[in-house]
């Protein structure tokens, strides 16, 4: 199987971070990045890029998930399984097939301050691991704290994730304890990686780059 670099970033909504990714994927030689709060235009659409297939759910709510691929890979499009917090993709190489998802998680609390039920966002991610055996990866930015990859304590929805995965057999590509998420407000490692056991046994060099959009 030919080796392919894959990226995972959270945009925060924004539209000049969408160019920079761009950017950087077409320098670096990135062929897919799995993006949670992509910016989008005021049909809910995030702007096309002549280089890339921009995958997310259509619909009149924001997509808060999206698959941004090469056109030079061969991909196919699980739409059964989307919706605006998860996009499944399989892509194939050498006739090998991984299939790639990108998952967001609100936090656990809205903007209005209401709780936000995190079951139906875990069972519809659960649906989807399920319908693949292996070759699966996870990217997502889950609102969650753990120990387990990197915070300095547990909260209830890290717990909840946490259980989540290590039931599902997915085993958590995270290493160190470097900050996914840094701002003004302050740091957080809430960006996770998992995949099924064959294909984590392949990934290399999983890390944290601070370069991608400024």
């Amino acid at each position: 199987m030919d080796k392919v670099r894959i990226l995972q970033l959270n945009l925060n909504k924004d539209r000049t971070g969408l160019s920079e990714l761009y950017n950087f994927m077409i320098t670096n030689n990135i062929a897919l990045a799995a993006v949670q709060e992509p910016y989008v235009n005021y049909l809910n659409v995030v702007p096309s890029s002549s280089s890339f297939f921009i995958i997310h759910h259509n619909s009149t709510d924001r997509p808060r998930a999206a698959l941004i691929i090469s056109k030079k890979l061969q991909i196919f499009q699980h739409v059964e399984m989307f919706n605006r917090d998860l996009i499944v993709c399989s892509i194939k190489m050498k006739g090998t097939e991984i299939t790639i998802m990108s998952a967001y998680l609100p936090p656990a609390r809205d903007a209005r301050g209401q709780h936000v039920d995190v079951e139906p966002h875990l069972e519809a991610i659960e649906k989807a691991v399920r319908s693949f055996k292996k070759n699966l990866i996870v990217c997502g930015d889950f609102n969650g704290h753990h120990v387990a990859w990197g915070s300095p304590k547990n909260n209830l929805r890290g717990e909840d994730v946490n259980d989540f995965f290590a039931r599902n057999d997915l085993h958590l590509v995270n290493t160190g304890d470097e900050p996914t998420f840094q701002s003004s407000r302050g740091s957080s490692h809430i960006d996770l990686t998992f995949a099924t056991a064959e294909i984590y046994q392949q990934i290399v060099d999983w890390n944290v780059n601070d370069g991608v959009v400024k």
